[in-house]
């Protein structure tokens, strides 16, 4: 699946229309879609007329694969995942799902140096004063503010979108077993669903 997608978007240059009523070289109508197109080409023996100046036109698979990626329902994403699929799939990888990736105690403030090492900034949060034997004294209290980076919000908002788009695929996997491409055949093999739960078992 992820190959047919590397091989459409990235090697055939196939393009998502985000615009429903777009025409494509004169030859596409609204409420026509590339899939009739394919048919009616068929019927002809495949022929069709190369308008472009420099440029060929995609593979007829190809442009298969992108219509029913520009068709994915909203419940996997939509057009806007429709897009990702294509934008990831042109430049041959995955989306980052922050592979060991873990949450670390990070100062706010950022490290200086000093002879001993290096330590957090620190800054001043409390004064307290008190009296000592009739003195007036005062003291400051300092800490080090931190924070977590990554934050376990950001890796699971990373993994996530890595879920919704194994999930967009594998919608994309039925639709395409359903058609007859051409030249490809398209297979039930996918990424793994969780890399992430894979390189904990191994301690990674």
């Amino acid at each position: 699946m992820q190959q047919i997608l590397e091989w459409a978007f990235g090697r055939e240059c196939a393009q998502i229309r985000t615009d429903p009523h777009a025409r494509l070289e004169g030859e596409t109508r609204p409420g026509v879609d590339m899939i009739w197109i394919m048919a009616k080409r068929a019927e002809l023996g495949g022929v069709r007329i190369d308008t472009s100046i420099g440029r060929s036109y995609p593979h007829d698979d190809a442009e298969i694969v992108a219509a029913i990626v520009e068709n994915l329902p909203s419940n996997r994403g939509g057009i806007g995942m429709a897009i990702r699929i294509a934008e990831l799939a042109r430049a041959g990888i995955t989306p980052d799902w922050m592979p060991g990736a873990r949450p670390r105690v990070v100062p706010l403030l950022g490290w200086r140096d000093s002879k001993h090492g290096e330590f957090a900034r620190t800054q001043v949060c409390e004064v307290i004063e008190w009296k000592h034997r009739g003195r007036k004294m005062r003291r400051e209290v300092r800490c080090c503010p931190v924070t977590y980076a990554p934050s376990a919000q950001q890796i699971a908002a990373a993994r996530r979108g890595y879920l919704d788009w194994w999930g967009a695929l594998q919608e994309l996997s039925v639709n395409l077993r359903c058609v007859s491409l051409r030249d490809h055949m398209v297979t039930d093999h996918l990424p793994p669903r969780t890399p992430w739960e894979r390189r904990q078992a191994k301690g990674c």
